[in-house]
């Protein structure tokens, strides 16, 4: 098929390059490199395989085993990649997601327009959810590309505002010249004190509903009416 095509020929290209050099391998015999692991595991979805058992399985095949220059029976199994994500650093993956920041920034990836005739705009998008057996809170520079750029953990559910409310504060910071200069924000999270966040930053802030139970409350709805009037220009 010509996507599986295209997905051999981007993957072949992501190898040549030094993604994953800046991952600790805290193993003292690996018998295969943590480069390649991380590889396989990154180039899923560009093979389009949607779990660790379809990747588990072509991890066996010889076209796929050459590609990544495995000599073993398998590239790695699903097993392997839980063992090997419970020991990287956490600030190591920060920055290898920060790492395509300037890159994509080059190619004007990172901005999009609301409406026909708007501005082009770096949207920042927020929210929590439960991934990999972990409660997260992702900060994705939503664009002509979708980047999740921020990522930190939770201790549990119902704490996502206070670390989503965290990392605006941080994003600034972090982020510097490719801030978001728009926040598109879930309705659950349109209060005061994330209001303040954004204010204070000198940032445009909407919100989005997805139910008829989280629109914000009357007393918000002028702020609302006015910001979603600014994204019209």
């Amino acid at each position: 098929m010509e996507s599986e095509r295209i997905a051999r020929l981007t993957r072949d290209a992501f190898l040549k390059e030094p993604l994953f050099q800046g991952f600790t391998d805290i193993r003292k015999r690996p018998q295969i490199r943590l480069q390649a692991i991380l590889m396989s595991l990154f180039a899923m979805p560009l093979f389009g395989m949607r779990s660790l058992l379809s990747n588990d399985r072509q991890a066996r095949t010889g076209h796929y085993k050459k590609l990544f220059g495995c000599e073993r029976k398998m590239v790695a199994s699903d097993s392997t990649f839980a063992r090997v994500l419970r020991w990287l650093f956490p600030q190591q993956v920060k920055q290898f997601l920060f790492g395509f920041l300037q890159r994509f920034e080059r190619g004007d990836l990172l901005r999009k327009r609301l409406s026909h005739k708007g501005k082009l705009r770096r949207l920042g998008i927020l929210d929590g959810s439960y991934m990999g057996g972990h409660w997260l809170v992702t900060l994705c520079l939503a664009g002509r590309i979708d980047y999740p750029v921020m990522v930190e953990r939770c201790q549990s559910q119902g704490q996502e505002q206070g670390v989503a409310r965290q990392m605006m504060r941080e994003a600034p910071r972090v982020l510097g010249a490719q801030r978001p200069e728009l926040w598109l924000l879930d309705a659950l999270y349109f209060n005061r004190n994330t209001i303040s966040i954004a204010r204070a930053s000198g940032l445009m802030y909407c919100s989005s509903s997805k139910s008829p139970n989280t629109a914000p409350s009357p007393r918000m709805l002028p702020t609302c009416s006015s910001t979603s009037e600014a994204t019209r220009n």
